[in-house]
C-alpha cells in the first residue's frame, strides 16, 4: 500500500495521526494556515480542509505542495521510515520529474537549507520585493537569513528560515512575491517558538529581553527589529501556544501585544493580554485602523512603539 504519510513527511510537511488512525492532520496548502485545518486519509491520501474547505486527490495535494506530478508507478514498503537511501531510491519511482529528495530530508539544517535556497540578492524580483513593499534592508536580508525559492512549494517566494530561541531550524515558511493564493506557506508548525526571538537574543546578549513587542506577521517582526525595537512574532492570530507563553515569560521582562486592527486582530489581542498578563506584565500598542507594524513609515514607528523605552 503507498504510504502517503511517509510521502508527506519527506516533503517537510509535518503531520500528525488523529482520531482512530485513519486521518492525519497538516498546514492546508489551499490557504494561509497558521494552525493545521487540513486532513489526509492514511489509506486513501485523500484530503480535505475544514478552513477553506478544499478537496482534493492525493495527486492534486502534491502538485499544490510541490508543483509537480506524481505518477505512481510501484508499490512502496511502508514498513520502513523514508531515511535511508534505498527509500529514497524507491520514492523517486514516484516522482515524475526527477529532483534531489535528500536534500528535502535533511532542509532541517542550516547548511542544507542554504544549498536548497539561494540568497535573496541573487534574485531581483526578490529583492525588489523586499526594499519597495516591506522597507527592509540588504542588513535585515542578512539578519533573518532572508533566501530565495526557485521551484517547487516555495517557487517564487522569499523563503525565511524559523529558528527556536536556541538556534536550531524548526521550520521554514515563504512569502509569495506574486497575486497568489496562498500569500504565505509553511512547511511545518511553527507555533513552539516565536518567530524573530532567536535573533533578538542573539543581538542583545542579555539573559533577559527588557521587553518584547508581540506582532502578528513575520515580515512585521523583522521591521520592527530593522527600526531598533525588540519584536517577535506568533505567527497569525491563532491563541498564543503554551510553549510561547512560556518564551514570553523565560525571556522577557514585559510583553506588548501589537496585533492588527481588524477583527481577528483585535480579538487575538484581547486573549493574548489575558493569558501573558498573569506572567508578566502586559500592555497593548494599537495600530492605526488598516495598517500592520510594516505599513508605517520610521517616524511613525518610533511616535507608535516610545513606550516601551521609555517605560
Amino acid at each position: 500500500m503507498l504510504n502517503y504519510i511517509q510521502i508527506l513527511n519527506s516533503l517537510g510537511v509535518e503531520t500528525r495521526v488523529v482520531g482512530l488512525g485513519e486521518w492525519a492532520s497538516m498546514l492546508c496548502p489551499f490557504h494561509d494556515d497558521t494552525s493545521p485545518s487540513g486532513q489526509v486519509s492514511v489509506k486513501r491520501g485523500t484530503f480535505m480542509c475544514f478552513g477553506c474547505h478544499e478537496h482534493a486527490t492525493f495527486e492534486r495535494l502534491y502538485h499544490q505542495l510541490t508543483g509537480e506530478q506524481l505518477s505512481i508507478l510501484d508499490d512502496i514498503d511502508d514498513s520502513v521510515p523514508l531515511d535511508t537511501q534505498t527509500d529514497l531510491d524507491i520514492l523517486s519511482g514516484f516522482v515524475r520529474k526527477d529532483e534531489d529528495l535528500a536534500k528535502r530530508l535533511s532542509a532541517y539544517s542550516r547548511e542544507s537549507f542554504h544549498r536548497l535556497y539561494y540568497p535573496v540578492r541573487t534574485s531581483r524580483e526578490g529583492s525588489s520585493y523586499l526594499k519597495s513593499k516591506r522597507k527592509l534592508n540588504s542588513t535585515t536580508w542578512k539578519k533573518f537569513d532572508l533566501r530565495w525559492g526557485i521551484s517547487g512549494v516555495m517557487k517564487h517566494r522569499v523563503v525565511f528560515p524559523i529558528y527556536n530561541e536556541i538556534g536550531k531550524l524548526i521550520s521554514y515558511g515563504g512569502r509569495t512575491t506574486r497575486d497568489a493564493v496562498p500569500k504565505t506557506r509553511k512547511v511545518r508548525s511553527a507555533k513552539s517558538t516565536l518567530y524573530g526571538l532567536h535573533e533578538a537574543l542573539l543581538k542583545s546578549k542579555r539573559n533577559r529581553l527588557p521587553y518584547v513587542i508581540i506582532v502578528e506577521g513575520e515580515f512585521d517582526a523583522m521591521y520592527l527589529q530593522q527600526c531598533g525595537y525588540i519584536a517577535v512574532a506568533s505567527m497569525g492570530t491563532s491563541r498564543l501556544t503554551v510553549d510561547q507563553e512560556g518564551l514570553v515569560y523565560s525571556w522577557a521582562k514585559r510583553a506588548f501585544v501589537s496585533y492588527d486592527e481588524d477583527e481577528a486582530g483585535i480579538d487575538a489581542a484581547e486573549l493574548a493580554i489575558e493569558y501573558l498578563s498573569d506572567i508578566v506584565p502586559t500592555d497593548q500598542i494599537r495600530l492605526p485602523s488598516g495598517k500592520d507594524p510594516n505599513d508605517l513609515s520610521a517616524t511613525e514607528v518610533e511616535k507608535l512603539y516610545k513606550i516601551v523605552k521609555t517605560g
